[in-house]
């Protein structure tokens, strides 16, 4: 726990699962196995670790927001988020993933229950398992026992956040975010803190968090390479060189590696040449030439191979979440629907579709398959009017 917030001290509490609020972290890839087998293993064992959550004022938590939404670039609103009776929002710090096991148990139960009972309704499977709770006067259930901070800044609930959820490795991009994020708050709370002072507290080597740093600061495009898998962190990290050293046409140095599928240290032999020899294009330095269909070319195949990759991702993920949601392994709590208004999302895309794409493709397409454009983009627009209305009629019902 960090030096500014271990004068404070949590009390213990038993919070109601519809009252607690669980915004963007750093880890953001769950499992429904692994949430599965959580979930069992509480069952049988009982919760080992309790929450670790925040309870804010109206202007502590929109505090928060701002900080989480300015740094993972997130769209959260205070709106949308669960306030208790007395007006204050609960936010989970720590223990995401046993939040997302409770209410897995809650809403499907856990597997010896349903091999034994088959599929029952909500909440049958806890009675079993936890039973009532006492909560001030009166005997409750859904409650999931917790440490409850009340006089926390929103720096030091991100503090607390990020150096309670190191035991589990996250993804490699999401630990540079969380390094980056963690020395930004850091930073603010002592600005004398050095990187490598920083470094050494992490376990990390001062270099290779500078190279973190470095990578994070990439143009947001070359970052988006990264975070998607189209580029390495070596190749991120290369990438990253070339732009401290004022080059400025990153974009197509980012390319060249994708559609080559260039290894790291031969990139790396190509980036030390261009900059010995300034004076050779890009395409000279790659042996291409220097023809601007040449450009165009890599353009468009990065172009494509990032949309068929797209889509594929799209198909499988849909695939895979009819599929949790056939098996159970999924509930409506837990569903990644769930979270963040997606709804909001899809609004986003269809606008971006309709005043910006649309306009574009004129000069391509035929009338008849713009009008048929236009018509999908219409049924999806009330598609998504009719669950943005549901969703608030949803909300004014947990409230």
């Amino acid at each position: 726990m960090s030096k500014l917030a271990r004068h404070k001290r949590p009390e213990t509490a038993f919070l109601f699962l519809d009252l607690i609020n669980n915004l963007t972290q750093h880890r953001r890839a769950f499992f429904a196995d692994d949430t599965r087998a959580l979930a069992d293993n509480i069952c049988r064992f009982g919760l080992l670790d309790p929450l670790i959550v925040v309870r804010f004022t109206r202007d502590l938590a929109q505090e928060y927001v701002d900080l989480i939404n300015q740094f993972y670039k997130t769209d959260h609103r205070l709106s949308e988020m669960r306030s208790d009776p007395c007006g204050n929002f609960l936010i989970v710090l720590s223990g995401e993933r046993r939040l997302r096991a409770h209410w897995l148990v809650w809403e499907s139960g856990c597997s010896s229950c349903r091999e034994t009972y088959g599929q029952e309704e909500p909440g049958k499977c806890w009675q079993r398992h936890f039973g009532l709770r006492k909560v001030g006067e009166r005997w409750v259930g859904k409650t999931i026992e917790s440490r409850v901070y009340t006089d926390l800044s929103a720096i030091e609930a991100i503090d607390i956040q990020l150096s309670g959820n190191s035991y589990v490795p996250p993804k490699e991009q999401e630990m540079i975010e969380t390094y980056s994020l963690q020395f930004f708050i850091k930073k603010k709370m002592n600005p004398k803190l050095t990187v490598a002072e920083f470094a050494r507290s992490v376990g990390k080597a001062p270099d290779t968090m500078r190279g973190y740093f470095r990578v994070i600061s990439l143009p947001e495009a070359i970052y988006g390479y990264y975070q998607q898998g189209f580029i390495s962190l070596g190749i991120a990290q290369e990438l990253a060189f070339l732009k401290d050293q004022g080059e400025n046409d990153l974009e197509f140095w980012a390319m060249r590696a994708i559609i080559s599928k260039m290894k790291v240290d031969v990139f790396h032999q190509k980036v030390r040449e261009h900059l010995r020899k300034r004076t050779q294009t890009i395409l000279e330095i790659f042996e291409e030439g220097s023809s601007e269909e040449m450009k165009k070319l890599f353009v468009r195949k990065t172009v494509a191979k990032e949309m068929v990759a797209d889509l594929h991702t799209g198909n499988l993920y849909w695939r895979q979440v009819l599929r949790l949601f056939e098996e159970g392994k999924l509930g409506r709590r837990d569903s990644p629907f769930s979270e963040g208004s997606p709804v909001r999302l899809y609004r986003k895309n269809i606008d971006l579709i309709r005043d910006k794409v649309l306009p574009h493709l004129a000069q391509f397409f035929p009338k008849e398959a713009l009008a048929e454009i236009e018509e999908t983009l219409r049924r999806v627009d009330l598609t998504a009017a009719k669950l943005e209305e549901g969703q608030t009629v949803l909300a004014a019902q947990n409230a």
